[in-house]
C-alpha cells in the first residue's frame, strides 16, 4: 500500500511519544588525604585514599576514612543516576582530637583534606519540568555547593544550612549538575587534653525529571495521518462498478 505525501507529513511532524533525558558523562568519588612532618626530625608522611564508582551511572556507596595520631578524615557519598531521576547524599569531615600520649613522643605538623564531590552531565531534546530539592551544611571554613548549569544560565545553593527546594522547567540544552562537600583540619598532632579542632559539610540533593505532555499541533497531526489512512483503506476496498 503506497501512503500519501501528506500522511507521511503527517507523521513525521507527530515525532516520537517520549524523549528520554540522555546522560552524557559523570564523575564522583570520596577522598582523604593526609599529611605529617615531624618536628624533630625531617621525616614527612604522605598518603591519599579514594573510592570511585566501577562503572558509570552505576549505584556507588563510597566510603574512606583514615587516622593518625587522633587525626581523622572521612568522606562518604551514596548517590544514583538514572535519565529521570538523580540522588546523591554525603559529607565530608577532618578532625583532630586529644589522645593519650607520652610527653617524650614526636610531634608532627599534620593537614588532613577531605572531599567528597559528585558531577553528571544530561542533555534535553525538549523541554522537562523539574523539581531540585536537598540541604547544604558547612562548618568553619568548609564549604557545601550545589550548582546546576548550562548555556540556558545556572543556580546554585551554597555553604552554612541551606535548607533549597527549586522547581521550574528546563529548555532544550546539555546541563551539569555538581554537589560537593569538602572538610579539613591542620595542627600539631598529638594534641593535648581537652583540645580539638575540625571542619566539614554535608549534604543531600535531589533532582527529578519530568516530561511534558505534547498539545495543540502535534495532536492535530497526528489525527491527520490517523484520517488519511482510514480514508485510503476504504477507496482500496470498495470494488469498482
Amino acid at each position: 500500500m503506497r501512503i500519501p505525501p501528506v500522511v507521511l507529513l503527517a507523521l513525521t511532524i507527530a515525532g516520537p511519544a517520549h524523549a528520554i533525558p540522555t546522560l552524557v558523562s559523570e564523575s564522583r568519588s570520596v577522598y582523604v588525604d593526609f599529611f605529617a612532618a615531624r618536628q624533630d626530625s625531617d621525616e614527612q608522611l604522605w598518603w591519599t585514599r579514594s573510592q570511585s564508582p566501577s562503572l558509570p551511572f552505576s549505584g556507588f556507596a563510597g566510603n574512606v576514612s583514615e587516622t593518625f595520631l587522633g587525626m581523622t578524615g572521612t568522606a562518604i557519598q551514596n548517590s544514583t543516576i538514572t535519565p529521570y531521576h538523580i540522588h546523591a547524599d554525603g559529607w565530608a569531615w577532618g578532625t583532630a582530637d586529644s589522645i593519650a600520649h607520652s610527653e617524650d613522643s614526636p610531634s608532627y605538623d599534620a593537614m588532613v583534606n577531605v572531599l567528597s564531590q559528585f558531577t553528571v552531565t544530561f542533555s534535553l531534546v525538549r523541554p522537562v519540568s523539574y523539581d531540585l530539592s536537598g540541604v547544604n551544611w558547612g562548618w568553619g571554613y568548609a564549604a557545601s555547593v550545589v550548582w546546576l548549569h548550562s548555556a540556558n544560565g545556572d543556580f546554585s545553593f551554597g555553604n552554612g544550612v541551606d535548607y533549597y527546594s527549586r522547581s521550574g522547567v528546563l529548555g532544550p540544552g546539555v546541563y551539569t549538575l555538581e554537589v560537593f562537600a569538602n572538610g579539613g583540619t591542620s595542627c600539631i598532632v598529638p594534641l593535648g587534653p581537652d583540645q580539638w579542632y575540625g571542619e566539614g559539610g554535608e549534604y543531600e540533593m535531589d533532582l527529578r525529571l519530568k516530561e511534558i505532555p505534547e498539545t495543540g499541533s502535534t495532536g492535530v497531526f497526528v489525527v491527520m495521518a490517523l484520517v488519511g489512512l482510514v480514508v485510503l483503506r476504504r477507496r482500496m476496498t470498495i470494488p469498482r462498478p
